[in-house]
């Protein structure tokens, strides 16, 4: 009985260390209390499929900061950027897709040293070498005590007496002159020629512009009672080419007619001006003309 028992015992104690060998060697083993290899651990790398994953598993959730994340926040990457000047979304608030305005109307440059801002080299300029400039001049016998000989009363031109090939009669100096018979167009004087108030085919009021003119107008005046005249206002090029001419319709005496030439550029040199049919005692009074004075 007691050898039987002790058979078993040694038996038991073999195959207890038979089995003791045999885990030693099988995968996922682990000593001093293991567990199966099947469990996960706390630091897993992957889990199972339908597992959930744990506070401490490597492929965490996105994050605040992820790039990839499912759900975008504020600070998501790409940042949107306020003065962004394209975006892919919606735009922000200081987005402007229409380019700015200066205060002149024009779209306004990317910065201030651009060629084509409002300081610009070429912008037209009041002041510039290629500007034309002009002046505008009259001259009223009233303004002037009777007798005074006007041939240098401005600058800008001269005042001759000619004949009637238009040439100069210097022995005529032209004078402010007392009409006498209240047929002056304005006031009581006219232009005469040594105080002799009226300009006929054979003496006539000539003006020579010490630079060209485009407009040149004087006041006509019939001055022959019972008759009618006609006045006349002639324009030369500095070729002495005629190249404008005004005529009045006939004119009694004490009838008033405004002759006037206007070109579209500075290219009148010299005119004259005078009476023709009848008496000839045409009047001529308030002489205004235009002439360029730069460049």
């Amino acid at each position: 009985m007691n050898a039987r028992v002790y058979r078993i015992a040694g038996a038991a104690a073999i195959a207890t260390l038979l089995l003791g060998l045999v885990g030693c060697t099988a995968p996922g083993g682990g000593g001093g209390g293991g567990g199966s290899g099947g469990a996960a651990n706390d630091n897993a790398l992957a889990n199972q499929p339908g597992d959930v994953p744990n506070q401490n598993a490597t492929a965490a959730p996105p994050n605040a900061n992820s790039a990839d994340g499912m759900q975008g926040n504020v600070n998501a990457s790409p940042p949107a950027n306020m003065n962004a000047s394209a975006g892919t979304g919606q735009p922000n608030a200081n987005s402007d897709p229409t380019p700015p305005v200066n205060e002149n109307g024009a779209v306004a440059p990317p910065n201030s040293n651009s060629s084509d801002n409002a300081n610009s080299d070429d912008a037209d300029n009041s002041n510039g070498s290629g500007t034309v400039t002009e002046q505008s001049v009259t001259i009223e016998p009233d303004d002037h005590p009777d007798g005074t000989e006007l041939t240098g009363v401005s600058p800008l031109f001269e005042l001759h007496t000619a004949l009637d090939d238009n040439s100069i009669a210097g022995l005529f100096e032209v004078t402010a002159s007392d009409d006498g018979q209240g047929l002056a167009p304005t006031g009581e004087q006219v232009f005469g020629h040594e105080d002799i108030p009226f300009f006929n085919d054979n003496r006539r009021l000539r003006i020579d512009f010490e630079s060209p003119a485009r407009e040149v107008s004087v006041l006509f005046g019939g001055g022959t009672f019972f008759e009618t005249e006609i006045g006349r206002l002639q324009a030369y090029d500095v070729g002495d080419n005629l190249i404008a001419e005004y005529s009045t319709s006939p004119m009694g005496a004490g009838e008033t007619e405004e002759m006037f030439i206007r070109r579209e550029t500075f290219d009148i040199a010299w005119v004259v001006a005078y009476s023709e049919g009848g008496g000839s005692f045409g009047r001529l009074d308030a002489l205004t003309v235009t002439v360029r004075t730069a460049p």
